[in-house]
């Protein structure tokens, strides 16, 4: 079990929570090249996340915005061979899309490019910075990117409005038992001139037309919401490391503002998080029990953080969000 709990650990495999369920949401649409997307997003999110454990660990430091931050816990040698797995799988399927959907390899290369660029440790030139606005940038980069991204790429194919029986003209009975089609056609012109000038309008135009506008808005603001989860999971994180922060001279939210203000930052992206999901709830975006399941995890939280138990609120945040997104995953529409 302890082997397991270290591969799990030193691979960040808890991580796929924050992709696997979103990227199930953008990438239906896609075909194939949408399943191989969806490999790639969970690919490059742990090639970045090993490769900056990997440089943690070899200066000697506890791992930074993680679920556990025991440094015995972590393999090093498990870490340093997932980040060139998880890098030599994310260059793969980045060629792969380049010749199948050219804008989406690009945007994996880029990806795999910045992440070998900015990803440091923790000692380096520009450490001070690493964290500065992290509970903004990683939602930005990780969920809300990508799904506005895909929504402005995706295909759209109109699908030509079915015939509904308000856009048929049905005959009176009286003209069926005509003797001739010419003068069933004059009487009709005579009793009826309004059907042939009026032009003919579905009345399921609009519904679709909007769905032949991208990503259904479920699935953008279900995102929004993993986000904003994920925003306030980063901040718990923060606070948890906040001493070891400081101790090294790094800033971040916790350690610029101190203990009280980020605590409230923790309730306003909580506060937030809530609003959405009965927001979504309300226009029958997701199931009903996405709301309650997102107080719960907020309630929770904030109680552990109020009694300053900031291990086990970041435990408690990441397992009350898996729920949250599994139910999105399985819901949103």
């Amino acid at each position: 079990m302890r082997m397991l709990t270290q591969i799990g650990a030193s691979l960040r495999l808890y991580m796929l929570l924050f992709s696997i369920p979103y990227a199930l949401l953008w990438t239906g649409d896609l075909g194939v090249a949408g399943w191989i997307f969806l490999v790639l997003h969970s690919a490059l999110l742990l090639f970045h996340t090993t490769r900056f454990d990997a440089l943690v660990l070899r200066e000697g430091e506890d791992p930074r915005l993680s679920l556990l931050r025991d440094r015995g816990v972590f393999r090093p040698e498990i870490v340093d061979r997932g980040q060139w797995l998880f890098g030599v799988l994310a260059l793969l399927l980045t060629l792969i899309l380049l010749v199948m959907r050219w804008p989406l390899g690009v945007v994996g290369l880029l990806a795999i490019i910045v992440t070998l660029i900015l990803t440091k440790g923790v000692r380096t030139f520009g450490a001070p910075r690493r964290f500065i606005a992290a509970e903004f940038i990683w939602p930005l980069v990780l969920l809300i990117v990508p799904a506005l991204f895909l929504d402005a790429r995706m295909e759209h194919h109109p699908v030509p409005p079915p015939e509904s029986a308000e856009s048929v003209a049905v005959l009176p009975a009286s003209f069926q038992n005509e003797a001739t089609s010419a003068d069933a056609a004059g009487a009709i012109e005579e009793q009826t001139p309004e059907i042939a000038e009026q032009p003919i309008e579905p009345a399921d135009a609009p519904a679709l037309d909007a769905a032949a506008r991208g990503l259904p808005p479920a699935a953008i603001w279900a995102t929004v919401l993993g986000g904003v989860l994920l925003g306030a999971w980063i901040l718990l994180c923060l606070l948890r490391d906040r001493a070891a922060d400081a101790a090294l001279g790094l800033r971040s939210s916790a350690t610029t503002f101190g203990r009280c203000a980020c605590v409230s930052f923790i309730h306003t992206w909580f506060a937030a998080s809530i609003i959405i999901a009965a927001w979504g709830v309300h226009l029958a975006w997701w199931h009903w029990s996405v709301a309650p399941a997102v107080a719960l995890t907020a309630l929770v939280a904030s109680i552990l953080v109020e009694r300053r138990a900031e291990e086990y609120a970041v435990g408690a945040a990441w397992l009350g969000h898996g729920v949250i997104a599994v139910l999105l995953a399985a819901t949103a529409m």
